[in-house]
């Protein structure tokens, strides 16, 4: 019972912390339109929740007593303790009966049944209910790992709900430190900047700028049209640019028109880069829910392509996919980082009725500004650069999350030049190149492809997948192509 009130305190301290971010987020928006916000609360608070993350991390773990005296224990208090023959077993020793009892726990645990089975003829000679009291033991054994097995799920809880706090710390310190590098423009720039919004029926209260990672810049105007009109952001973008002598977007997030009321609006600097994306996937059957599923967002500068794979296949794969991937997109988009947010959806597979429910989780993060690409993988098989006649193989081992407590992940970066295809598989397609010679025939494959727009060569995969193996498929098979090129050649 303890264990499920635990269970129950973190699940809803993970969702009212979540809840949390997205409201800091939201307010956080809604200050830069009157007044730049002030940084020692967020700092303040920032260190409230690293405080509490260290404290979560940092209570006291009960020393645990060694196996073989806890089960023993627990068997005595059943089979012993209650036994009607105790008082004889006792003339005869209960030292040696605990001995005998401690080497039958050490077989079971190392899963030597034959010696298990001469030793249980010496446990005969000791104990008056034999074969029976024997079973108890292997209950008793049972019930030791069932809980072990527990306290280790209560003590990844208490560490992903420390990530999270932890993470929420670092969100507001970010935050503090961006607040400190907005900058007003200059008294000229904004001369300038009014008198050309002026001719263009834009009135501009106030506005800042900010230097981000890789030295560019974001600007926040507010801005209103003049004459009860709207106006198109596109022409506030165009003037900016004409200004700054910068390429420039907007938001997506924001409005498309200026209205008769001052509103903040954000453009930051155009991406160099631009990633073009193609899926194809089959079923392990026709006509039925393929398990394999994925996922393609943009963020700030970045793009996501993500591939979970189900355990099994069908309805029943897919939705445990699904899952996996709908609960990575929202912790990302509460501003959390993947590798808390794989942590966090770990931990949530983990704490589910059936334990044997997983999916694989494969990441591949393309930062647009510079070209560098980062793999994070759990229980995902390997990933593919195709480059001109050559192909690299990113394979990183690490479990699915949810399929073992101790599961976690691995990461690793490349640098992506223009004209690269991004090639993301699940097993399904692998597996079809049976043999010592599998990857070489993969790769052989790939070197061969003929196409060259993404969907196009996914659908070409796929078909020389099927070609390559005319038995009847056993698994979903799906491919992820996302082609790399520089937006100014």
């Amino acid at each position: 019972m303890q264990q499920i009130i635990f269970a129950m305190f973190a699940a809803g301290l993970f969702l009212a912390v979540r809840d949390m971010a997205k409201v800091f987020l939201k307010e956080k928006e809604k200050v830069w339109i009157r007044e730049m916000p002030q940084d020692r609360l967020m700092w303040v608070k920032a260190e409230a929740f690293r405080t509490l993350s260290e404290d979560f991390l940092g209570q006291e773990e009960e020393v645990a007593a060694p196996m073989t005296e806890t089960v023993w224990e627990t068997f005595k208090r059943r089979a012993c303790d209650t036994c009607q023959y105790r008082v004889n077993c006792e003339k005869v020793g209960r030292i040696g009966r605990k001995r005998y009892a401690a080497s039958l726990i050490r077989l079971m645990d190392e899963n030597k049944w034959d010696q298990y089975e001469n030793k249980l003829g010496e446990w005969l000679s000791w104990c008056s209910k034999g074969r029976d009291t024997a079973q108890i033991l292997a209950y008793c054994m049972q019930e030791y790992y069932a809980d072990q097995f527990h306290k280790k799920q209560l003590k990844d809880m208490q560490t992903a709900v420390a990530m999270q706090l932890g993470e929420i710390a670092h969100m507001l310190r970010q935050s503090a430190r961006e607040t400190r590098k907005y900058q007003p423009l200059s008294e000229g720039m904004m001369k300038k900047l009014r008198k050309m919004a002026y001719r263009h029926g834009l009135m501009v209260g106030e506005a800042w700028s900010m230097e981000k990672d890789n030295r560019r810049l974001e600007f926040f105007l507010t801005l209103r049209a003049r004459n009860h009109k709207t106006k198109p952001i596109k022409e506030a973008q165009e003037i900016l640019e004409n200004l700054t002598g910068r390429h420039l977007m907007s938001d997506k997030h924001q409005k498309m028109f200026i209205g008769e009321e001052y509103e903040l609006f954000c453009f930051s600097e155009t991406v160099r880069y631009e990633l073009l994306c193609g899926i194809s996937r089959i079923p392990v059957e026709e006509g039925t829910v393929c398990g394999d599923n994925y996922s393609i967002f943009a963020g700030d500068g970045s793009v996501q392509l993500c591939l979970s794979d189900g355990m099994g296949s069908g309805a029943g794969a897919d939705k445990t996919s699904e899952r996996v991937l709908n609960l990575l997109e929202e912790f990302m988009a509460c501003g959390f980082s993947k590798e808390t947010a794989f942590q966090m959806i770990h931990t949530t597979l983990l704490l589910q009725e059936n334990q044997e429910i997983y999916a694989t989780l494969d990441i591949c993060q393309v930062n647009l500004y510079t070209g560098i690409c980062e793999f994070l993988k759990a229980g995902a098989c390997a990933s593919y650069i195709l480059r001109q006649n050559r192909v690299e193989v990113v394979e990183l081992p690490a479990m699915a999350p949810g399929l073992k407590a101790e599961s976690g992940y691995e990461k690793t970066r490349v640098r992506l030049r223009p004209g690269d295809y991004i090639i993301m598989v699940t097993d399904g397609v692998l597996d079809t190149f049976a043999g010592d010679d599998q990857e070489n025939e993969w790769q052989k494959l790939l070197l061969h492809l003929t196409q060259k727009a993404p969907k196009k060569m996914s659908e070409e995969i796929l078909t020389a997948v099927r070609q390559h193996k005319e038995e009847k498929n056993t698994d979903d098979r799906t491919v992820l192509v996302a082609g790399f090129w520089d937006k100014q050649e």
